[in-house]
């Protein structure tokens, strides 16, 4: 199992539009205490679709804060109805969610690559990529 989920009680404090089609939400957990969270976590949000409870992941933006966590979700019609309930809700609206949890934290726990050879990783560009040496322009080739 990747993840102990722990869900737990939380209030919608505000939202914000941050752009044409997304808005920011600011959710404060009961008995929030402001701890920090990992790079690249996601919380889990228990939703109503079509009046069945459903669950969506949205990942945490921003900086850990005491004000909450925040996330930001697109509006998108063609969804499954993830974004259209989080956008149909008010400050003030209960919800239950999950502890914040990162995949890249597990990572740290993986072996090193051999030597000599570059491992693109999760957050890997093409300039980690293994790659053919190439002449030096001060030696002949």
């Amino acid at each position: 199992m990747r993840f102990i989920e722990t869900w737990i009680p939380a209030t919608l404090v505000a939202t914000r539009d941050l752009a044409p089609g997304i808005r920011e939400f600011l959710i404060l957990p009961d008995q929030f205490d402001g701890t920090a969270y990992p790079v690249g976590s996601h919380i889990n949000i228990s939703v109503t679709i079509d009046g069945l409870p459903e669950t969506r992941s949205y990942s945490l933006v921003g900086e850990a804060s005491s004000d909450g966590f925040r996330i930001a979700v697109r509006r998108a019609e063609d969804s499954r109805g993830g974004s259209r309930y989080m956008w149909s809700l008010a400050p003030g609206a209960r919800l239950d969610i999950t502890r914040p949890a990162s995949l890249l934290s597990q990572c740290r726990h993986s072996p090193p690559p051999a030597p000599g050879h570059h491992s693109p990783g999760i957050l890997g560009t093409w300039a980690d990529s293994p790659r053919a040496p190439r002449p030096r322009p001060d030696r002949a080739a």
